[in-house]
């Protein structure tokens, strides 16, 4: 079956959440599914007065919240969409919820809707407190303030509208990850309907499509590994936990470090004084990504907290395999010893990591593994099926 489906997200343009997001739009326009788009820079087009507002609410946001945390939980002024208004006027079959922060949508609204509604839950937010994931930085007595300020005035109203919305039998929840899924299950209760869809490859995956692996700096000699990231600084990112491992040798020779991304003069500094094998490249587009990653032996996924990254697909594209943090959701997208190997970030010793990179394990990983992988689990037509198949069973138990 083919339906109409009216797609409601915070951004389509900015984010690895509108990258997911995109993704997904891609995988459902794949199997026949006609998608109406609508997000907050479709609304600021006509009106001003709702982005100054959300403009306000994001400056108090950063105000209260401590370096390196990110959330949404002040609400001035009513949602951005009105979902009735847009329903009544697109007459969708489905309507699907992308990132809903930043006060896109109203929760209390959506539990008054009599249809189908399926929410993309990408992270933590809002289930972890006020912010997208739990704060692990060591908080001042003005942060702890603050966060007393957020958790108990800004977010608990909010946060209780979502879990009353969260519960109603026409709501159902995909999670791009088994991990995310049993994480928020874990924090609340009566909650139904909730099933995990992978994220899915934005390009073409036929062989003249494919983008081949060409070897800028990894060479016979020498190992090379590239990491990215929006902030490399960025706490939940687990760049910082590299530093134990810069001076790791393989075969007697240091490993080189690719990072992409914005990062602080004080993460470049301590890195820099570490090892002189670190090239930090700075935010770049995603052709240019690609590229680089590329280049390398592996891609490092050192975080816990990121459930599903975009990068891991893309890196697969380029026949690159991964090495992932064990124990997330990130792992979930990688077979250890197939197209990447697990390691343990947060706990193992220096040393470690380069004796995994030359293990027998490794030594068992074919490039073309990462590619297949993309075209058996990953490809746009499974995925939009995923999504047809959720479709088709919320309408159908609502039409009972």
């Amino acid at each position: 079956m083919q339906y109409k489906i009216l797609y409601i997200s915070k951004s389509f343009l900015r984010g690895g959440a509108a990258q997911g997001n995109n993704k997904v739009i891609l995988a459902l326009e794949s199997v026949g599914h006609k998608i109406i788009k609508i997000d907050e820079n479709e609304v600021f087009k006509y009106n001003l007065f709702i982005k100054i507002f959300r403009r306000i609410e994001r400056v108090i946001e950063k105000i209260m919240l401590p370096e390196n945390v990110d959330g949404h939980f002040v609400r001035m002024w009513g949602p951005t969409v009105k979902i009735k208004n847009v329903i009544d006027q697109y007459l969708p079959d489905i309507v699907q919820v992308g990132f809903s922060g930043g006060n896109i949508l109203s929760f209390k609204e959506i539990a008054e809707i009599d249809m189908p509604i399926v929410f993309r839950m990408s992270d933590l937010w809002p289930f972890s407190g006020y912010s997208h994931y739990p704060t692990q930085v060591e908080l001042n007595y003005i942060d702890k303030i603050k966060r007393y300020i957020c958790v108990r005035i800004f977010n608990h109203n909010y946060k209780n509208d979502v879990v009353s919305c969260l519960r109603k039998s026409n709501i159902y929840i995909a999670f791009p990850s088994l991990w995310l899924k049993n994480s928020i299950a874990g924090k609340m209760s009566r909650v139904n309907n909730l099933s995990v869809i992978r994220n899915s490859y934005m390009y073409s995956l036929s062989e003249s499509n494919k983008i081949e692996k060409q070897d800028k700096h990894a060479t016979d000699k020498n190992i090379v590994l590239v990491v990215v990231a929006s902030k490399l600084d960025d706490y939940r990112k687990g760049v910082w936990g590299l530093k134990r491992y810069l001076n790791d040798l393989v075969k007697g020779i240091p490993i080189k470090y690719l990072l992409i991304g914005n990062y602080s003069v004080k993460m470049k500094r301590e890195f820099d004084r570490c090892s002189d094998g670190v090239v930090f490249y700075g935010p770049l587009n995603n052709k240019d990504v690609i590229n680089v990653i590329s280049s390398a032996n592996y891609l490092l996924c050192p975080s816990i907290y990121d459930n599903s990254p975009n990068v891991i697909l893309e890196a697969y594209s380029v026949m690159v395999p991964v090495i992932v943090q064990c124990g997330g959701g990130a792992a979930e997208y990688v077979k250890d010893g197939y197209n990447g190997l697990f390691f343990d970030f947060l706990n193992s010793l220096p040393g470690d990591l380069s004796k995994l990179i030359v293990s027998e394990k490794s030594k068992g990983i074919k490039k073309e593994n990462c590619y297949q992988t993309l075209l058996d689990d990953y490809s746009l037509k499974k995925i939009g099926d995923d999504y047809t198949k959720l479709y088709e069973k919320a309408l159908v138990s609502y039409q009972r």
